[in-house]
């Protein structure tokens, strides 16, 4: 799953010259719609979910709404990835979730009463302190969704630094951690339980 077509196919392509039946879709988070007809064909596909590795997001500069209304870094790091879990639990009973989350949300605050008028207020903040307040709230979605969901594991993966183009909103201190290190793969094979867990590298 990927949100840019040619740059799906590519990795798809590259997966299948392991011998192994590999499938390819394309959806843009920041379109509720579009992630709800990824959940329509996942389903059509696939009858069972053993591992969903959700690695969406990213920390925009761009505060404008989405096609839906919401806050960009919002909807495509919260709002979007928790929607495709909803839409496909029924074939992730017994599964796992493991999900790319982020040591920043320690440092962001939500009072319980007043979510929804701080969320509205995010384009108050800076790139890296929206996307650490959307991460706590998606945090916060997959301890409720686990809580509803027993059969579902769920663990959110602080993957550490990664070599990517992720941090090129946050300016100079960005392009200062943009590093190698190994990919987030913990999780994926464990065989111990995990329900409600976060861990970091």
């Amino acid at each position: 799953m990927g949100r840019n077509r040619a740059r799906t196919g590519e990795i798809a392509d590259a997966l299948a010259t392991t011998g192994r039946p590999v499938s390819r879709y394309v959806a843009d988070f920041a379109d509720l719609e579009q992630v709800r007809r990824l959940a329509v064909d996942l389903a059509a596909d696939v009858e069972k979910i053993d591992v969903l590795l959700s690695n969406t997001g990213g920390a925009f500069a761009d505060t404008s709404p989405t096609v839906d209304g919401n806050e960009l870094n919002y909807q495509v790091n919260a709002l979007s990835p928790f929607l495709l879990i909803r839409e496909v639990t029924a074939t992730l009973a017994g599964g796992r979730i493991v999900a790319t989350s982020s040591y920043s949300h320690r440092g962001a605050v939500l009072h319980h009463q007043d979510v929804g008028s701080q969320l509205d207020r995010v384009t108050e903040l800076g790139p890296h302190q929206r996307y650490a307040r959307v991460k706590l709230v998606s945090l916060l979605l997959h301890r409720e969704h686990q809580r509803r969901h027993p059969d579902v594991e769920i663990v959110d993966v602080h993957p550490g630094l990664v070599a990517s183009d992720f941090g090129r909103y946050l300016g100079r201190t960005g392009t200062i951690l943009k590093r190698v290190v190994k990919c987030p793969r913990w999780h994926v094979n464990s065989e111990h339980v995990f329900r409600n867990r976060y861990s970091q590298p």
